[in-house]
């Protein structure tokens, strides 16, 4: 998973990880995070919230508890 320098920015505030470790954390993100097929009630209204906000081929993913958002392959935040 490629990381934005405003992706890599994001992860290290919100998660408090180093540098070397944000695309470590986003690859496990991608790989074992769920999608919104995993959840329901007002978190799924939440994600569908955030997705219709969001430019086409955009991916949430959840993991660990933190919500990522990719598209075409980067981490965007």
């Amino acid at each position: 998973m490629n990381v934005t320098d405003h992706g890599e920015g994001r992860v290290r505030k919100r998660i408090g990880i180093s540098k070397r470790n944000v695309t470590l954390t986003s690859t496990l993100a991608w790989n074992e995070g769920l999608d919104q097929t995993h959840f329901r009630g007002s978190f799924l209204r939440y994600l569908n919230a955030i997705y219709r906000k969001s430019p086409s081929g955009t991916k949430l993913k959840v993991y660990n508890g933190y919500l990522y958002i990719s598209r075409d392959g980067f981490l965007i935040t």
